[in-house]
């Protein structure tokens, strides 16, 4: 049986402004199609070439295949009660700018990872919180910095809190938290991220820090549920599906710097 609750947001999406054009493409599709069929070969290249495009922009909008896509991001090893000694290390998932620093705020993801990472420390008395992450290189703009206002404003002591402002990616993160002297090579310490984030992050980590664990943001997927909305394209999860995507891409991007360090000029941590 299906809820009054469940049937009314169904028929909003089928309401939608992004369900409607997409179905008005279907459409358009099918119309140029049939008319390619009998004017003759010359539009069945275009007529095909429409129906892939609106086959795939419809294949990304489906719920039931972002749930796949983020299901397999995830590290099933994440650690939900770990009490690091050492360090709690959130990292940067954007914020949103401004030319006024005071208008300037985290992003749901960053803003999410904070109070996570705020979360374990306080449960565990971690000797230090690190923030890591300066999106651009102007004064003002590192998210670091905004990351730690809003831990200081969520109890946690401005000395005990460490900000490193030069990482623009994950890769970075390891790399220059390595570099510095907040935290040993033996270091027990969580790294704190979103879930489909964790697996391409934790590889970058334990390069270099043997104790690092794994620990996702907010609670991770159960898997794929299929249901009669999971089959229903949506405008807001085809965002989610190409950040998905993206994440992908990055991850066999950093597979071939690890495989093959001479891709790129670029120097790690040197340390022992």
């Amino acid at each position: 049986m299906v809820s009054a609750e469940t049937g009314n947001g169904q028929l909003k999406i089928l309401f939608s402004p992004y369900f409607l054009c997409l179905a008005l493409l279907w459409a358009l599709c099918l119309v140029q199609a049939i008319g390619a069929w009998r004017i003759g070969r010359g539009l069945r290249a275009l007529s095909v070439a429409c129906f892939l495009i609106v086959i795939v922009l419809t294949l990304l909008s489906l719920p039931l295949v972002d749930a796949y896509l983020s299901t397999r991001l995830e590290m099933k090893d994440a650690y939900e009660n770990i009490c690091p000694v050492d360090a709690v290390v959130v990292l940067a998932g954007g914020y949103y700018g401004s030319r006024n620093p005071e208008d300037r705020m985290l992003a749901g993801e960053s803003a999410g990872r904070v109070l996570k990472g705020v979360e374990i420390y306080k449960r565990c008395d971690s000797r230090i919180l690190i923030m890591s992450g300066g999106t651009d290189g102007d004064e003002g703009h590192e998210e670091s910095f905004l990351m730690r206002d809003l831990a200081t404003r969520l109890g946690v002591p401005s000395e005990r809190i460490v900000t490193e402002s030069a990482s623009r990616n994950t890769r970075e993160h390891a790399i220059n938290l390595c570099r510095g002297d907040a935290v040993g090579l033996d270091d027990v310490i969580a790294v704190v991220t979103s879930p489909w984030h964790l697996k391409r992050a934790m590889v970058e980590f334990r390069r270099y820090f043997r104790n690092a664990r794994p620990v996702a943001s907010y609670d991770r997927r159960t898997g794929v549920i299929f249901s009669v909305q999971s089959l229903i394209p949506q405008a807001s999860v085809l965002s989610e599906t190409l950040l998905m995507i993206h994440e992908y891409m990055g991850s066999l991007w950093y597979w071939l710097l690890n495989r093959y360090p001479g891709i790129v000029n670029e120097s790690g941590c040197q340390r022992t």
